[in-house]
């Protein structure tokens, strides 16, 4: 699911990118869309790491009732309803 996501996600930019970058001169285009999609690349792998270290945070920092809730478990919660 997460590489068909991040396909749609890279198809879209590179639309996106596409089109904002067709407003400049001729001559500034192609290293706009290189540059955009570059910074595009690197944001996304930025994330993915901070994600990735996130959910390696195995450690309860709070317990309801006798449930520990630790960061991962947060962040999957978290993601869970952001899906719903």
């Amino acid at each position: 699911t997460l590489t068909l996501l991040e396909l749609i996600l890279g198809v879209d930019n590179i639309v996106f990118i596409s089109i904002a970058s067709s407003q400049l001169e001729k001559s500034k285009q192609k290293l706009a869309r290189r540059f955009g999609l570059l910074l595009a690349l690197v944001t996304r792998l930025l994330l993915l790491a901070c994600v990735n270290y996130l959910a390696h945070l195995n450690n309860p920092i709070f317990s309801i009732s006798s449930i520990a809730i630790s960061f991962r478990d947060l962040l999957l919660m978290g993601g869970g309803l952001f899906l719903l």
